[in-house]
């Protein structure tokens, strides 16, 4: 079983989704018998297009005869998500559509598909008439190597978080040949007419499944490697600025369609409604601390020979407050340190703050530093063993 993953920035237009059906009706063997939700179904026929341009996009299309799992194909996510994301030097709000499409491929689909050569063919002009940012194919065993190397975080390929590994095909959109220009280079390749790079790492998917040490090790890896670098692999659940931004991909397809203005409408209010309440959280919980501050003795002698400092998502913070909880006192319980741990998470774009705070275990300082609305850099200064019980609660 194959997997096959592209991903767009961009409103499919009926434009796009039709030139996505003629792909699919140029592979009949991995073209869905069936559309729409599950139930009910509509029989393709002979072209999924129409189907595809239709104004009511399905969001499954499941395609498989007699539901046999082994020669299925699925269509899923074909209606965009709607995201806000910054704009120019951050002066302004942009709406952008993102989407992923994902199909599932079994071995008589692939073989019926004209095998490795053929599932490449298709794969390329898929990217294409999607207006992929970024798409892969890999063994589905191989989401048990991802599992193992990256327990932590889930590790799927995501063209903003990370790429994860190396995978048997990948397709990079424009974006990645303006920020990586020796893609195009790299033996195994082909340059495709929307401007896309499509690189094939091993004569077949099976050969990627070979038992090697980590995500990037291997001779079949190192030539992706080498002109990518580690960074672009790693995983950062925010944005990894290895990669290029929802930005840069929107810029490759400016054909794209607009959000639609009650859209854009709705997400400004909600934006407004939500820095509102920030902001109003924001102050009560600082003038709440400030008269607590006058009520407590902070310590006056504090070891700050060391430091761990770490950057948050503003979400993030009460669970950092409890990891303090479980480690430090008594500084950091009570009506004063739940003031205060408000006050981070709410903290406006470029506020800081320090505090001198008392545990069993030694004072210290705790400063913080709010890099945007979204995040917070914090950091604590102070004896050894202070730091070993942040280190441990915090991992």
């Amino acid at each position: 079983m194959l997997i096959m993953n592209l991903y767009s920035v961009g409103n499919l237009t009926a434009l796009k989704r039709a030139a996505v059906g003629e792909v699919f009706d140029a592979q009949p063997a991995l073209r869905p018998a069936r559309i729409g939700d599950d139930p009910p179904r509509t029989v393709v026929g002979d072209s999924i297009a129409p189907h595809l341009a239709a104004p009511d996009l399905p969001i499954w299309l499941i395609g498989a005869e007699k539901r046999k799992e082994e020669g299925a194909t699925w269509f899923i996510d074909l209606n965009p998500e709607w995201t806000v994301v910054g704009g120019p030097g951050d002066t302004e709000r942009v709406v952008r559509a993102t989407s992923e499409l994902t199909l599932i491929v079994g071995p008589e689909r692939a073989r019926a598909a004209g095998g490795p050569d053929g599932l490449a063919a298709f794969f390329t002009e898929l990217g294409d008439a999607f207006g992929a940012t970024y798409g892969c194919i890999f063994p589905e065993e191989y989401y048990d190597k991802l599992d193992a190397w990256f327990p932590d975080v889930g590790g799927r390929p995501d063209p903003c978080e990370g790429l994860g590994s190396v995978y048997w095909m990948q397709y990079f959109g424009p974006a990645f040949a303006g920020r990586y220009p020796g893609l195009r280079d790299l033996p195994l390749t082909r340059t495709t007419p929307r401007g896309a790079t499509v690189y094939r790492a091993t004569d077949r998917p099976e050969q990627t499944l070979q038992p090697e040490g980590g995500p990037l090790e291997g001779d079949w890896r190192e030539p992706l490697v080498s002109v990518l670098g580690e960074e672009p692999f790693r995983f950062d659940l925010s944005v990894n600025a290895a990669l290029p931004s929802v930005e840069e991909h929107a810029a490759q397809d400016p054909d794209s369609e607009p959000a639609p203005a009650d859209l854009v409408e709705r997400l400004a209010r909600e934006a407004r409604e939500r820095a509102e309440r920030r902001a109003s959280e924001y102050t009560r919980a600082h003038e709440r601390r400030v008269r607590l501050e006058h009520r407590r003795v902070p310590p006056t002698e504090v070891d700050t020979s060391q430091e761990w400092s770490t950057s948050f998502d503003s979400d993030q913070i009460p669970r950092f407050w409890k990891a303090l909880r479980a480690c430090l006192a008594p500084d950091v319980t009570g009506p004063y340190a739940g003031a205060l741990s408000r006050e981070m998470t709410n903290a406006p774009r470029g506020d800081a703050g320090e505090v001198c705070l008392g545990s069993a275990h030694g004072a210290f300082v705790l400063s913080w530093w709010a890099d945007d609305e979204e995040s917070l850099i914090v950091a604590v200064h102070g004896p050894p063993a202070v730091i070993r019980r942040v280190e441990r609660a915090v991992d």
